[in-house]
Formats: structure tokens, sequence, C-alpha cells
């Protein structure tokens, strides 16, 4: 009786091992593609047997490329930070041309020469004209992509102490429509860009870090009554107004403060609130900031996850230089950089073409592998991998999205 309790129970598990249910791979599969990024990692290291079904719908963004002109000549340089690479194009049709703002991968750009305003597409080589306009020290930003029909053109220029003009175009319109506006505090704006369109609406930070905003479809201006965000005492004014960076994503607004003499801060506008609340960790996110506009990414992967990518400066050659909130670090190493010292129109983050392999064969480009011998950068690189805790399945293969 004993013998055949015990032979019972030792066969109890096998059965029950026998009967478990198994989901089929076309199933985990429709459940895993809903998952965000860092989900489906999680999944994947879960059992044997979702590993490859979630590996096999896993999508990572891309990020922006960070395109520069060249010293002289036509061959102008992108810089792709995934990988470290820089590809060489040919654009003639950009020559005499300053970058006025970017989105997507359209660049709005500028001919003082024949006060040209056009839009152009570097990888198709597309170009939309727009209609002419004399640009000083207007503050510059687009809604939508120029294919899109709703597509919305706006600067911004303080004309006296307390008064600003906004100039408008719309596509398909032949003529920019000008309105000044009285502004009770002054507000003072500035070439540099700290413009962005968030659902529905033009955002902009005048030199003291007052929010403006602009309605288009009403033509309203108002001055918001959020305090400006915090930047350290030791700023000084003449490089104030080239120490911010203004982004949107998804509704939210994101700015990082930055001077020669301190390191950066990151704020998120709380609406809510009515305040910037100062962030100590990017929560997944990446900033991309540049002085023509600057973006936000989410879903990306490897050491790219959580910093703030700034373009690169003379000194440092083909390095970007890059700040991690969390951990309140620059790479490299160093206590502070001057941001000032960068010429703000000769660079910009673009979206990255959609099919790389084929853009490179068809364009022709030149292709360069940057190296990197920085014992700061290994440094870094061990520090990251010993507070993730998902590094390997986070470098588990992934097809872009």
């Amino acid at each position: 009786s004993t013998t055949t309790s015990t032979s019972a129970t030792q066969r109890a598990p096998s059965r029950a091992h026998e009967q478990e249910p198994h989901l089929p791979s076309e199933v985990l599969e429709e459940i895993f593609n809903r998952l965000s990024l860092k989900d489906n990692i999680r999944a994947s290291v879960v059992c044997k047997s979702w590993q490859s079904p979630a590996i096999s719908v896993r999508k990572a963004n891309t990020p922006p490329w960070l395109m520069s002109y060249p010293k002289s000549g036509d061959l102008f340089e992108f810089y792709n930070p995934t990988e470290r690479k820089n590809y060489y194009l040919d654009l003639p049709e950009m020559r005499g041309t300053r970058i006025c703002y970017v989105k997507d991968s359209w660049l709005l750009l500028y001919k003082p020469r024949t006060l040209r305003l056009f839009f152009f597409c570097p990888y198709t080589l597309e170009k939309i004209k727009m209609p002419k306009l004399q640009l000083s020290d207007h503050i510059v930003a687009f809604s939508a992509p120029p294919t899109n029909p709703d597509c919305t053109l706006c600067m911004v220029r303080h004309v006296e102490r307390e008064a600003v003009a906004i100039s408008t175009c719309r596509m398909g319109e032949n003529q920019w429509t000008t309105l000044t506006y009285e502004c009770d505090p002054p507000f003072h704006s500035s070439m540099w860009n700290k413009l962005v369109f968030c659902d529905g609406i033009f955002y902009c930070m005048s030199l003291t870090g007052l929010l403006g905003f602009y309605d288009p479809i009403e033509r309203t201006w108002n001055i918001s009554t959020v305090p400006p965000p915090h930047c350290t005492d030791c700023l000084h004014l003449e490089n104030r107004w080239r120490s911010k960076f203004m982004a949107e994503y998804e509704g939210d607004i994101y700015v990082t403060c930055t001077c020669a003499l301190a390191e950066p801060f990151v704020y998120k506008l709380d609406w809510v609130k009515g305040v910037w609340d100062e962030l100590v960790s990017l929560d997944g996110r990446t900033i991309f900031a540049n002085y023509v506009s600057s973006c936000v990414r989410s879903e990306l992967v490897g050491k790219l996850v959580g910093s703030v990518y700034f373009p690169k400066v003379l000194f440092y050659g083909k390095r970007c230089i890059t700040y991690r909130p969390e951990g309140d670090r620059y790479s490299p190493k160093d206590d502070v950089y001057d941001w000032t010292e960068m010429e703000g129109f000769r660079s910009a983050w673009i979206e990255a073409p959609k099919n790389v392999d084929k853009f490179l064969e068809g364009a022709g480009c030149k292709e360069e592998t940057t190296v990197i011998e920085d014992d700061d950068e290994d440094e870094t690189l061990r520090e990251d991998k010993s507070s993730e805790t998902e590094v390997d399945a986070a470098t588990m293969p992934i097809r872009e999205a």
C-alpha cells in the first residue's frame, strides 16, 4: 500500500507537466507584438518557449542622425550614433543655405542671398519652395512635414520691447501673414530655436524662460503664467539665449538648460501643476539636443537610452557628447562644457533613412567608421553594464520598426 501511494505521488508531477497548456507561437507573437520594447525584453527572459517568439517581433526605434555642413565643398556628413559611423553625401542643392528647422527627414532651408526659403529632403532630393521672406533673428518651426497639406510654418520675432511679430504661412499659400502682438511682461526671443509645435499650438521660450504660445487657427498669442525653469545663477546674460534646448514628445514639452559653468538641468512641463519639473531620470527616453531643433525618442536600445545627446564639437572631432541625468555625468568626462562655442546653424538632428542599405547604395555615399580610443568611454560602458539588469536581453537581435 505504501509503495503504491509513493508511486502515484511520483507520477503526479509527470502527468501535470504533460497537461501543461502551451500557446502556439503564432498566438505568442501576436501578444508580444503589442508590447513595448521594454516589456518585450522582459517577456523574452521568462522562459525558453517565449524567447524566440518575442525576439521575432521585437521592434526598436531608430535614433536620428546628426547632419553637419562641410568646412568647404558640398560633401555633408551624416553621423549614426548607434553604430558610430559617418556617411558623406554630396549635396550641392544646399550650397549657400542655412538650416532653420528640421522635422522628420525634412529640412527648412534659407538662402540669405536670395531670401529664398524652401523645404528639402536630402535622401530623396525633393524640394518644395515657399514664399520669400527676409529672416534676421526669427525663431522658426513648422507643424508637420510639407507633404501634409495642413503643414503650417510659424516665425516669431520681437520687434519692440513689449511686442512680437508672428508670421505664418500654410502649404499652398503664396504669401506670409504677419501680425504684431503686445506682450506683458516683455518677451524677448532670439534666432536660436526654442519653438515647438504641440497639440495644435506653437510654444516659444523667451531669453529669460517665459513660455509664449500661439494658436495658428485662432491667431491668438498669449504668455503663460508658468514660472521659467530654474537655471543656475551663474548663467551669464550674454549666453543665456544659447543655453536652452526645447523639444516636444507625445504632448509633453522638455527643456534642457546648460551653461559653461554648471552641469545641465532637464525639465518637463507639468501641465496640471503649471510648473517645470526637474528630471533626475529620462525614464527610458533620449533627448537629441540642437540649437536648430531638438527631438525626443523612446524605444531605443543600448547606451542611447536615458541620455541627452548634444551635437559634436570641434575639439572632440567625431564624438557626440552625452549627458546622463541619472548619475549626473557627462561622457566624455568633463566638469562642464561651453555650448556657446558651437556654430548653431552648421548641424542638425535628422531622421535616419528608412532603408539605410538602399540609401547608401543609391546615393553612392562614402562611409567611415569612427574609432574611439577613450578610457573614459570604456569606464562609462562598464558602469552602464553593471547598472542595467536587462543588458543581455536588450542586446538580443532586433528588427527595426
